[in-house]
């Protein structure tokens, strides 16, 4: 059984301990040892002793990561945020240029009949269809970015690898669905308030 395994962080080699100890150690000699205490005074007391060059404590490192994926985790929620005010802009305004676009023709749908709400549901069907189509774009686009930010973040003193599982397209998904429905409910409420017959009477 075998497989790669994957470090994010540092340089590593990997020799027989006989040779390794012959070329670079003091036979004998400690090069590092793990205690498990639970004396937050051991760190200090470590580093009093001449023989110790550095102590690493794993308490204070799992702090550390956490403190950092805080911070990451809150500018993630504002990135997607800001995503998805973009999207919702994008959403409506597109409409609203549309119906300013179609107003005449919209006002003749009018005069034959057609309510407001099924002006909207005509709007309603094309933009299902560019949001379908851009949804199933941004999978594989969505690929695209994550493999190339790995290529471009990773140096040889650490490497990111960046993946998404399924679940999180899911999610992409979910919430882009959201914003959309929130820009089509922000149309209707504009559509409800147009006065098509002024338009019409402006384009006689």
């Amino acid at each position: 059984m075998g497989g790669i395994v994957y470090q994010a962080m540092g340089v590593n080699a990997y020799m027989r301990r006989e040779l390794l100890t012959k070329e670079y150690l003091v036979p004998g000699a400690v090069t590092g040892f793990f205690m498990n205490t639970d004396d937050p005074r051991a760190e200090n007391k470590l580093l009093e002793l001449p023989a110790v060059a550095s102590v690493s404590s794993l308490a204070a490192t799992r702090e550390t990561f956490q403190e950092y994926t805080q911070i990451m985790n809150v500018f993630i929620f504002v990135m997607v945020l800001l995503s998805g005010i973009l999207g919702f802009a994008i959403v409506y305004n597109a409409t609203i240029i549309s119906i300013g676009e179609r107003d005449r023709e919209f006002s003749s749908l009018r005069v034959l009949g057609f309510s407001g709400g099924d002006i909207f549901r005509l709007l309603l069907k094309e933009n299902n269809v560019i949001s379908a189509v851009g949804i199933i774009a941004g999978v594989p686009l969505a690929n695209l970015f994550l493999r190339y930010s790995s290529d471009i973040f990773s140096t040889e003193q650490y490497t990111m690898q960046l993946r998404a599982a399924p679940a999180h397209y899911l999610q992409g998904m979910l919430l882009t669905v959201f914003f959309i429905v929130l820009a089509q409910a922000m149309t209707y409420r504009k559509i409800q308030k147009l006065d098509f017959m002024a338009a019409l009477k402006n384009r006689a």
